[in-house]
């Protein structure tokens, strides 16, 4: 329930960003037509169609954390980050010739492999396995039956 809810918020919140893009823009004093604005309006756009997937991997995220599986987290974030998400944004801007739209259009695509792999953490039960105890730091031994 909750990665559908996180998608649906930054789903809206995304829709928003698009449908009141020039109002941003003029809230940070920019003018329609400039060329920091085009590149302002790119990137308002790209964000906001990016955002459910966002939401998707912050439920995920939440969900390994507060689990105390901290560690699978970092990793998917690690990974996500060092070995997609900067290879692609340099791949995207820089070779392919897409300048910042391609370096932005990296950030929802790592987003994605995160959402992917955390749909993945999930699947796999191991975060209902995962936790300290209150008193002496061992792991926590209960399993999730649907789980199991």
């Amino acid at each position: 329930l909750s990665v559908k809810v996180c998608g649906v918020v930054m789903a809206t919140l995304g829709g928003l960003m698009i449908l009141l893009s020039g109002q941003l823009l003029a809230l940070f004093g920019l003018e329609e037509g400039t060329p920091i604005a085009d590149y302002a309006l790119k990137w308002v756009w790209i964000l906001g169609a990016g955002m459910p997937i966002v939401g998707v991997w912050i439920a995920f995220a939440g969900m390994l954390q507060g689990s105390g599986n901290t560690m699978a987290s970092l990793k998917i974030n690690g990974f996500s980050t060092l070995v997609v998400q900067i290879p692609l944004c340099w791949f995207l801007g820089y070779p392919l010739g897409l300048g910042p739209v391609g370096v932005w259009l990296g950030f929802p695509c790592a987003f994605l492999v995160k959402a992917w792999l955390g749909t993945r953490a999930y699947r796999t039960g191991t975060w209902a396995r995962t936790g300290l105890t209150a008193g002496g730091g061992r792991r926590a031994q209960t399993v999730d039956s649907e789980h199991s």
